[in-house]
């Protein structure tokens, strides 16, 4: 192999901020690459891309990690110390926040009433969609009834 056959040495060129600039010498490449293949934005060395089915994020999202969804969640959910009527006494966040909109009310504050009269609505819409709508029994939900009253009552003639 004669010295033109050879590949050239692949450099990057290092420009710094005060005009000067140095030459590094980069690892050869695999022949699949083509000659003029020029490392840079967007174009890595070839021995830090991604080999095929090699995930970019290998140990992938870390568990648990908290969006402010959770955050309020946890906020919302821990427990406080307020005073009422003179005593101590321990609430969570969400129930003294709603103690204090529906105080505010109570003095003429209009925004809080606002809000209250558009949480309630919430709620009632909630429960609406979520009420069972037949308080009857089914056939089925009758004889699943009936066997077990059946079952108690042999189990308490045996044990007389």
């Amino acid at each position: 192999m004669s010295k033109n056959d050879e590949k050239p040495q692949r450099i990057l060129r290092d420009r710094r901020p005060d005009g000067t600039s140095r030459i590094i010498p980069l690892d050869p490449e695999p022949d699949d690459l083509p000659a003029d293949y020029e490392v840079g934005y967007g174009k890595p060395p070839v021995k830090n891309q991604f080999k095929p089915g090699e995930s970019g994020n290998p140990k992938g999202r870390p568990p648990r990690s908290e969006n402010f969804k959770t955050i309020a969640r946890e906020i919302l959910d821990e427990q406080i110390s307020i005073q009422q009527n003179g005593r101590r006494r321990t609430v969570t966040t969400r129930r003294a926040l709603v103690m204090a909109l529906i105080a505010a009310a109570m003095k003429g504050d209009r925004k809080a009433m606002e809000m209250l009269k558009s949480m309630d609505a919430d709620v009632e819409d909630f429960m609406a969609k979520n009420q069972q709508t037949s308080t009857e029994l089914t056939a089925g939900d009758q004889e699943i009834l009936n066997s077990y009253s059946a079952r108690i009552a042999s189990n308490n003639t045996e044990g007389n």
